[in-house]
């Protein structure tokens, strides 16, 4: 078996049985080749390794930011819902088919009637069109069915709960994201020791090639002189 081996003196073919005929300097520079290449191949493996880690702690710690950043969003929109909810709870009329001011629960406010009407429909409310919600008496306010009242109450509360369950989905995730990143975190921490150790061994593999160089150059230099 024949293995090709590499350095900073060159490229050289070593047979498994070759060392036989080497002499003692390229014995010890091709063993020396070998043990570099070899701890060059784990450096490469390791920073490799360590890149791909710290890519995947980034895109987690994204997670979390994305995740704390819907927090106080849903916190807001539930206090928005809450709030309607509670004008629509004061306001509705004794049965389903009485009708009055969607503001009525708080002093029958017009323009209140009207942004409440807008703001239901985007929280995803059901819009009954004029069948549920119109201005019956001809006032200020924009007016809407008992039925309708029952239907939006229901609803909202319905909403409420379901943001509340995103946001303990959100706080959990949260854990397990940041659990994630710890251990990530312990992992490279040891891989850095790791590729600290064998940045050491292939700088101290460099030292011995060199010294061994420069001795059997002055050992080379020594018996030329003396012939």
């Amino acid at each position: 078996m024949t293995t090709s081996v590499s350095g900073n003196t060159g490229t050289a073919a070593v047979n498994a049985n070759s060392f036989e005929s080497l002499n003692l300097e390229a014995e010890i520079m091709a063993t020396q080749i070998i043990r570099s290449n070899l701890i060059d191949a784990s450096l490469t493996d390791q920073l490799s390794d360590v890149k791909n880690r710290n890519s995947q702690i980034a895109a987690k710690n994204n997670e979390i930011n994305a995740l704390r950043a819907k927090g106080p969003q849903l916190e807001a929109k539930i206090a928005q819902m809450q709030e309607l909810q509670a004008i629509l709870e004061k306001g509705k009329p004794g049965n389903d088919n009485s009708w009055h001011g969607i503001s009525y629960g708080m002093g029958d406010d017009g323009p209140k009637s009207y942004s409440m009407y807008e703001d239901l429909k985007k929280l995803g409310c059901t819009d009954p069109g004029t069948a549920g919600v119109r201005n019956v008496d001809g006032n200020h306010t924009l007016d809407a069915k008992g039925s309708t009242f029952n239907t939006w109450i229901a609803e909202l509360k319905t909403k409420i709960q379901e943001a509340k369950t995103e946001i303990d989905t959100s706080k959990s995730q949260i854990d397990t994201l940041k659990s994630d990143v710890d251990s990530l975190n312990s992992t490279q921490q040891l891989a850095m020791v790791r590729m600290q150790s064998l940045m050491n061994k292939r700088n101290e593999s460099f030292d011995l090639l060199s010294t061994c160089l420069k001795k059997f150059s002055d050992a080379n230099s020594s018996l030329i002189q003396k012939f």
